[in-house]
């Protein structure tokens, strides 16, 4: 009898430390899900931004940090050429090998890919950028994704 209650006691135990263990594993994935939309969103409304300023050097700068962006959508530096190669120049000074030419990594491309649908669902943005004053003005004023 004292066996099985322990076996009882030790499913138990089990089975409620795996659902904790579940719960926090499903917290933390939560976290970097929202975290991750955050940086969508935040590219999104840089992008836009860019265009709507009419400014060719701040487009080329914005699509160019986009470029060497992360998987989790973190701007890691800036493209530069050298020496007729696309490379990244990091944030830190090094140089780092761009994706090779038409793969924009997957960070970007999911950018560059849904960036009309986000347009289109989010018009009081849009709206609220439509001089290229008021988009310099966002621009200038939101750093870039970290």
């Amino acid at each position: 009898m004292t066996r099985v209650l322990a076996l009882v006691l030790a499913f138990t135990v089990g089975v409620f430390s795996s659902a904790v263990v579940s719960r926090q594993r499903s917290s933390r994935q939560a976290e970097k899900s929202l975290l991750l939309d955050s940086r969508i969103d935040q590219w999104h409304r840089l992008y836009e931004a860019a265009g709507m300023t009419g400014d060719g050097e701040i487009r080329v700068e914005v699509f160019n940090r986009l470029l060497c962006s992360d998987r989790a959508g973190r701007s890691l530096g800036l493209m530069i050429d050298v020496d007729g190669l696309s490379k990244c120049r990091l944030d830190d000074g090094t140089l780092q090998e761009l994706n090779p030419p038409g793969d924009y990594g997957p960070f970007a491309k999911r950018i560059l890919e849904s960036h009309l649908d986000w347009s289109l669902n989010n018009l009081d943005f849009v709206e609220s950028v439509s001089s290229a004053a008021k988009a310099r003005q966002y621009v200038s004023r939101h750093q870039w994704p970290q």
